[in-house]
């Protein structure tokens, strides 16, 4: 399971002192317990696909971070908020590339966008970018 997969990680970044790594799982654990709690999902915990939701807002924020950053010149901060999105970048499923998206799009009967889309979010939920999905849908028709 993916929440610990993370917590082993988040115990060997305490043990080798590697504090950006230990700060960016600790808030992503910190995260994933507040989901927890706010599915009542303590006995059972929360699916992978949850968590991977979870860490794909957190790098659109990290991104939203990395940019402020850089209209203000703070590259060390930009450097760190960069290597911590690339921490999460590796808890994620390889994602399906813009050709493979094409593929699945052209073996659709239907084309429409909301039936491509929801094709998508349904089959392949955190293994795609959806704004990606949208602009390929969009070009096809």
């Amino acid at each position: 399971m993916l929440q610990e997969k993370i917590k082993t990680a988040l115990i060997n970044a305490m043990k080798n002192n590697m504090t950006n790594e230990k700060e960016i799982l600790s808030f992503l654990l910190s995260k994933i317990n507040n989901k927890v709690i706010e599915l009542h999902a303590q006995e059972t915990g929360i699916t992978d696909n949850e968590i991977i939701t979870i860490i794909q807002k957190l790098l659109k924020e990290l991104e939203e971070e990395i940019k402020m950053y850089q209209s203000a010149s703070k590259s060390d901060k930009v450097e760190l908020k960069t290597r911590q999105s690339e921490i999460l970048k590796t808890y994620l499923p390889k994602m399906l590339s813009e050709q493979e998206i094409k593929t699945e799009i052209d073996n659709l009967v239907d084309k429409s966008i909301p039936s491509i889309m929801k094709y998508f979010k349904t089959n392949f939920a955190g293994k795609v970018d959806m704004s990606l999905v949208n602009r390929i849908a969009k070009g096809v028709n």
